[in-house]
């Protein structure tokens, strides 16, 4: 028996999917062919790159609003943000790690076995980290490097006014 509100279910999921579609129609390509094989391909980031013969690096920029990425193994992870906030979750530490904010926290999340150096610069705001780093050497008054584990991976972290932690994603 079909009643009114299964009806109506079924028209807001039927205008939900045509507005989608009418965004993917839009799109430019290589993203239109990105979005499609991610989304209904449901083929991991690693297999698209492969598909593509490209790293699984990452790189966004925005002049004002967030950056939030969770990302599983990325080669390298750049973000630059004048004004928002940066948020990068990670199974594993990249090799390359470089996000810069002008205004806003930055937040790192990695794995509780993380090795690496962090390069770290607040001009107006505060450093917290879960992990027991070494402090390495400071190159100034605001910028400080540090070390944990075999700093095997490199973040490399600027902000002028917020707060920058590293934090640990614990395991199960």
């Amino acid at each position: 028996m079909i009643t009114d509100k299964k009806i109506s279910e079924r028209l807001c999921d039927a205008d939900a999917s045509f507005r989608i579609h009418m965004v993917l129609h839009s799109m430019e390509e290589p993203y239109k062919e990105v979005f499609e094989l991610r989304l209904f391909g449901e083929l991991s980031f690693k297999q698209i790159a492969h598909l593509f013969k490209r790293s699984e690096s990452i790189k966004l920029d925005t002049s004002s609003g967030e950056i939030d990425v969770m990302a599983e193994n990325p080669k390298s992870f750049v973000a630059e943000s004048s004004s928002g906030d940066i948020s990068l979750v990670s199974n594993v530490p990249t090799s390359e790690c470089v996000i810069k904010s002008s205004s806003g926290d930055v937040d790192v999340d990695l794995p509780e076995n993380a090795e690496f150096t962090a390069k770290i610069s607040v001009s107006s705001g505060e450093f917290s980290s879960d992990f027991a780093l070494f402090k390495e050497f400071a190159t100034s008054e605001k910028e400080e490097t540090y070390v944990c584990g075999n700093g095997t991976s490199t973040l490399d972290i600027e902000t002028t006014s917020g707060d920058i932690s590293i934090c640990k994603i614990l395991g199960d």
